[in-house]
């Protein structure tokens, strides 16, 4: 039995019956909204971000499952290298605290994807904010649930480890150079 009420984008203190409501609540706008692309947390694979990437990198672009050229492009415009199921993997990063809106174009190829999967467009729509994340010396700006951004910045410490739930959707290429596209969908404090 579930105590108190559980809204949506609001991340309650974390007692046993809560989570369990929290974890319904967001697996199921999961579920519905997002139809095959997002599952259980369970789903979420341990991997380091720098082999996540390196693996990328050896992925030819034919064998992406959506390769999306955006209307009216320009040259040099970017294109959407898609997968239709995004990889789910559990990444360990440091959180940096610093937060910027997303970048244009990988909040282009979310939309893009979505669209075309004839997915509810709310939950694009949670995506308007980075944040960066350190992996070594290496920076990442990442996508980060509009909801999740207040629970970062009270729980988590500036320069701090956190577990990051991320997912792999492609990348974003423009020219020759790709443009990683992950979006966090929920994090563990360490």
């Amino acid at each position: 039995m579930m105590k108190g009420k559980v809204s949506l984008g609001q991340r309650p203190r974390r007692t046993i019956s809560t989570k369990a409501a929290v974890m319904v609540a967001f697996l199921g706008l999961f579920v519905a909204y997002a139809g095959p692309a997002f599952s259980a947390w369970k789903d979420y694979k341990p991997a380091k971000f720098e082999d996540i990437m390196r693996q990328s990198d050896y992925q030819p672009d034919s064998h992406w499952d959506l390769h999306i050229i955006p209307p009216k492009t320009q040259p040099g415009s970017p294109t959407y290298c898609l997968y239709y199921r995004p990889a789910a993997y559990k990444v360990k990063l440091i959180y940096t605290g610093q937060i910027r809106n997303i970048d244009k174009s990988k909040k282009e190829a979310l939309l893009a994807w979505f669209k075309s999967l004839h997915q509810d467009m709310k939950v694009a729509n949670l995506f308007n904010k980075e944040m960066l994340f350190l992996d070594n010396a290496t920076e990442y700006w990442l996508p980060v649930q509009d909801p999740l951004i207040p629970y970062f910045q009270k729980e988590i410490g500036k320069n701090k480890k956190v577990n990051l739930f991320v997912r792999f959707f492609g990348f974003v290429k423009t020219g020759h150079k790709r443009e990683y596209l992950f979006t966090v969908n929920e994090f563990e404090k360490l």
